[in-house]
């Protein structure tokens, strides 16, 4: 009985051993065929853009400085009243305190955090030191440049 076992178990294996090692044809018939493995479906690719650093927009005294002073300065630092013997009317006058590209430059100390013209910009706390770091932006990163 052992030895009928053993060769039903051999017969066995050897039968599935060449069915694995025997691939099956295509026949051109859709009911017999080479099993395929599975697929994915393909979803369309959208092109990617690259992305590129942006590059801060260039301040400019008569595009976005001119109304921030207007505003802010030019009550006490106008046509009418110079305080500290300075004015603030025009792009020549603002420039008598500023060194273009210097971060020292009296303009950027005064309206900065710590510097006694802070105070005076309007605005909230944020609104204020988004002012402070224009104006400190404009002389120093873009030269105190008149217009774009």
């Amino acid at each position: 009985m052992r030895h009928i076992l053993l060769v039903a178990l051999l017969a066995l294996s050897s039968s599935v051993a060449c069915v694995k090692a025997v691939p099956p044809t295509d026949t051109g018939d859709p009911l017999i065929s080479t099993p395929t493995s599975p697929t994915r479906p393909t979803t369309p690719t959208t092109p990617t853009t690259p992305t590129t650093p942006t590059t801060p927009t260039a301040l400019a005294y008569n595009q976005d400085l001119k109304a921030v002073f207007q505003s802010d300065c030019v009550t006490c630092h106008g046509p009418s009243r110079a305080d500290g013997h300075y004015r603030m009317t025009t792009y020549a006058q603002v420039m008598t305190a500023v060194r273009a590209g210097n971060a020292s430059s009296t303009l950027v100390a005064v309206t900065a955090q710590n510097g006694n013209m802070y105070r005076y910009w309007s605005g909230s706390t944020a609104t204020r030191q988004a002012k402070a770091a224009q104006v400190r932006s404009w002389v120093v990163t873009f030269n105190a440049q008149e217009n774009r």
